[in-house]
Formats: C-alpha cells, sequence, structure tokens
C-alpha cells in the first residue's frame, strides 16, 4: 500500500526560490570586484579579496601576517569562515565568494522565521523575507 505524503508548499516555495537565487548567483561566484573600487566605498568591509587575504596567507605560508598587512581586524567572522574554507577546499575565488553566499541564504532563513515568529503568518513572512 502506497502512503501520501504531505508537502508543506511554504517549504517548496522557500525550496524553489533558494534555488532560483543559487542558480542566479553561481555562474557568476567567481567575479572580481571593480577595478574602481574607490576607497569610500567601503571596500576594506566588503570586498572578498580584502576578507580573504589574511586567510590566503595562513593557508599558503602558515602565517597569518606574511606581509604586515592586517585586514583580518576589519572583519574577523568571515576571515574566520574563509580560512576554513580554504584549509577544507583549497584556495580559489570560487571558496573566497562562496562565504558570503551561504552567509546570505543564512541570513534569509533567519530572518524569516524570526518574523513568522512575531506575525504568525507563513505568507506574509515569506513575503517579507524575499523582501530583504
Amino acid at each position: 500500500m502506497i502512503k501520501k505524503i504531505k508537502i508543506n508548499k511554504y517549504i517548496v516555495i522557500i525550496l524553489l526560490i533558494l534555488i532560483f537565487f543559487i542558480l542566479a548567483i553561481f555562474p557568476l561566484i567567481e567575479a572580481d570586484p571593480p577595478y574602481d573600487l574607490s576607497r569610500y566605498s567601503m571596500g576594506e568591509f566588503t570586498d572578498p579579496g580584502t576578507y580573504g587575504f589574511n586567510a590566503r596567507n595562513k593557508v599558503i605560508f602558515n602565517e597569518w601576517f606574511y606581509d604586515n598587512w592586517k585586514p583580518m581586524y576589519l572583519s574577523l567572522i568571515p576571515h574566520v569562515f574563509t580560512y576554513l574554507s580554504f584549509k577544507i577546499f583549497g584556495v580559489s575565488y570560487f571558496y573566497l565568494n562562496l562565504i558570503p553566499l551561504v552567509f546570505s541564504l543564512a541570513i534569509l532563513v533567519v530572518f524569516y522565521s524570526i518574523i513568522l515568529t512575531i506575525v504568525e503568518n507563513k505568507s506574509l513572512s515569506l513575503f517579507f523575507a524575499f523582501l530583504l
């Protein structure tokens, strides 16, 4: 006897939207930031090359501060996760940009669950999560 499996439509919608976003960003994941990134653009805090610099040094040279440039102190948490990514998978642009992608998707899930506890309406919380 075959049992019917009840599928929650909200979970399916969330998964389809997440898959859409992953497929939209995946071909561009090895892209560099623009060459004309100015110092007023907050690039020190948001440029993946900056927060992956000391992590790359630690993996390749086994020293965090190989050349005495220390952007690691500007964004310590992405540096640690980038270091773990480099240590596990190797050094590449793909794994450097994978960390922001994972954090972006995680913040959508966290924001959805926070809004769901406040509003107690799945449709509305899903709408607000993707407005983020």
